[in-house]
């Protein structure tokens, strides 16, 4: 009797156990070909990131320099001949924007060819080094006011990314409002750092150019470039002045 139920019995725990098993390795494969899919996706994103920064930044630093570099040779062109004093001045702002563009490009370069990411923070402009940027708007022709401070410590991601979106502001504004003034505003409470850009561009029944008539990679640079640190940013026309706000989380630099 015991031999008859082990002939019957044997072969149902059998069956069961490779089904068992063959069940298992079925799991795992399709737990295999999940994570290989997923690793896939991670590695599609991460490049579409890494396009995306690049893609920002060669905006930032060749776009804008060349933009300002036309603008301020144009300006010369017109005065050399009226005020070549100024024609000069003018001139020499753009050698110095040439050679700023130069080293922004040679330090990317440096980076996309090294696999040591601490350096990127020390390859651009801080806010406390606004006056080159500022100097260059004055140059084409665009008076600059600065009201307010930012914080002297911050995080220098956030710096860097403040430092961009400034440089991004006057660029837009020489380029779509030249020779009308920008007033730069910074605030900083509650633990957010504001940024707050105005030009005129004339009154609002009037068709000028302005930043929204342009490919609009600027001011998607901007409103990226705050989200990438936890911030936002807003632009667009109110009356008759262009208007950009921004804030940024203030994360101060580690001391350790």
């Amino acid at each position: 009797m015991s031999i008859a139920a082990l002939v019957i019995v044997v072969p149902i725990w059998w069956a069961r156990s490779v089904r068992t098993h063959r069940d298992a390795a079925e799991i795992e494969r399709a737990r295999a070909e999940a994570l290989s899919r997923v690793a896939e996706l991670d590695r599609r994103a991460a490049i579409t990131t890494e396009r995306q920064r690049l893609a920002r930044d060669l905006h930032d630093v060749v776009a804008g320099h060349l933009s300002s570099i036309a603008i301020q040779s144009e300006a010369a062109l017109r005065l050399r001949d009226s005020d070549p004093d100024r024609a000069l001045t003018v001139l020499e702002s753009v050698r110095s924007g040439s050679v700023a563009a130069l080293q922004e490009m040679q330090s990317m370069v440096r980076l996309l060819r090294s696999d040591d990411t601490d350096d990127e923070i020390t390859t651009a402009g801080r806010l406390a080094d606004l006056e080159p940027l500022t100097a260059s708007a004055r140059a084409a022709g665009t008076s600059v006011r600065i009201d307010g401070r930012p914080p002297a410590d911050l995080d220098a991601e956030v710096d860097l990314t403040a430092y961009r979106i400034v440089q991004e502001t006057l660029t837009n504004a020489v380029k779509h409002a030249p020779g009308r003034p920008v007033a730069l505003r910074f605030d900083d409470a509650d633990g957010r750092l504001g940024i707050e850009v105005v030009n005129p561009i004339g009154d609002p029944d009037t068709p000028d150019p302005s930043p929204a008539r342009g490919a609009g990679h600027g001011l998607r640079n901007i409103a990226e470039r705050a989200a990438a640190v936890g911030g936002h940013a807003r632009s667009g026309r109110d009356g008759n002045e262009w208007r950009t706000y921004v804030q940024l989380p203030i994360a101060k630099r580690s001391t350790t």
